[in-house]
């Protein structure tokens, strides 16, 4: 008896994740960029993360829901990003996720403001909360 050949489809695709929320990540840490993408992954996003201000401007132009930015990055400060990123799609969700004391000047751009303190799952629960507020 001949046993016939499964061959798979490439690519494959899951629908649950290609239709799940895109979240844009920006943050010159690439073991913050590594956990963020762990974070949001576990909790069935789709995470875009960079280190590189310019590329994540580029990135804008795809259909994101939500930004997570770092403040302090050497290529360009995430106010100067936001306000970018704002001109571009100004009710683009943005969570500013620093280490450090942001200025006030940034809380206009941000929905929200998780500290790097607070650690991942307060900011994976900030990130659901903004996307379910979305909808």
């Amino acid at each position: 008896m001949a046993r016939s050949a499964i061959v798979p489809q490439v690519p494959f695709t899951y629908p649950a994740l290609a239709e799940a929320p895109l979240v844009l990540c920006v943050d010159d840490e690439p073991a913050i960029l590594e956990l963020l993408e762990d974070v949001l992954t576990a909790c069935g996003l789709r995470p875009l993360c960079t280190d590189d201000c310019n590329l994540a401007l580029t990135l804008c132009e795809e259909p994101i829901d939500l930004v997570v930015l770092d403040y302090h990055m050497p290529q360009m400060d995430g106010l100067t990003l936001a306000t970018k990123i704002r001109e571009r799609n100004p009710n683009l969700p943005m969570i500013f996720f620093s280490g450090a004391p942001l200025p006030v000047e940034s809380l206009a751009h941000a929905s929200r403001v998780v500290h790097k303190s607070e650690g991942a799952m307060r900011l994976a629960t900030t990130i659901l909360q903004s996307i379910r507020a979305r909808v």
